[in-house]
């Protein structure tokens, strides 16, 4: 049995442990995201009578907000923060989808009765924060060069 105190202390000579993800932040941008589910449900995104249909507009300046924030904040992390967002997103767009059907139509509908579905809206949306992420690394990297 060895004693402890006559070992030396491994603490100083470890790094740190790597900055975890903006947890803060994945739910805001998550939460963010619901806009466009939120319009569908509610049935304003056919209601738009401007020039540009927001079907395809709205993911994008959803995804750029995304980008942005993580660079704006200095997230340490922005790849991993923007894959939780996605997927939490995904989650958060199923359980919103779940809860009008079973009013509206009598009966459960959307991602929550279909596997494919529900696996489909998880994977969608976590390869959107993956590319959102990967994007903001890039951009991340890019501004730390030139800052340097």
């Amino acid at each position: 049995m060895t004693d402890r105190s006559s070992r030396p202390d491994d603490s100083s000579t470890s790094s740190p442990p790597p900055p975890g993800i903006a947890w803060s932040l994945v739910l805001g941008l998550a939460s963010l995201a619901l806009l466009r589910p939120l319009m569908v449900v509610t049935g304003l995104m056919e209601a738009w009578a401007w020039g540009v249909r927001p079907q395809p507009l709205l993911p994008v300046v959803i995804t750029a907000v995304w980008i942005l924030s993580v660079l704006a904040a200095r997230v340490p992390r922005p790849l991993p923060t923007l894959v939780c967002a996605g997927l939490l997103h995904g989650v958060f767009s199923i359980a919103l989808g779940a809860v009008p059907t079973p009013v509206l139509s009598g009966s459960l509908q959307g991602p929550l009765a279909h596997t494919a579905a529900f696996l489909g809206t998880l994977t969608v949306n976590t390869g959107w924060g993956t590319s959102a992420g990967l994007v903001a690394l890039g951009l991340d990297r890019l501004l730390r060069l030139r800052a340097d």
